[in-house]
């Protein structure tokens, strides 16, 4: 197991591996468009929870993330 030497780290690699995620699923989409799929028929076929997190400032100018 990777250990983190801090929250910020730990985010970090949860975020890249989202977005890696998110990539997958996009060329997924993609792919499945162009063999004729309609949008519902490919929203249907992925399955999968989304989480959204937004960068906010703090006072001391670093970058905080936040849950909505």
């Amino acid at each position: 197991m990777k250990e983190f030497h801090s929250v910020d780290q730990f985010f970090d690699a949860a975020l890249t591996l989202y977005r890696k995620h998110v990539q997958a699923v996009n060329a997924y989409a993609d792919e499945q468009s162009h063999k004729g799929y309609s949008r519902a028929e490919i929203l249907a076929s992925i399955e999968c929870e989304t989480v959204v997190t937004r960068a906010a400032e703090q006072s001391n100018g670093r970058t905080a993330r936040h849950r909505p």
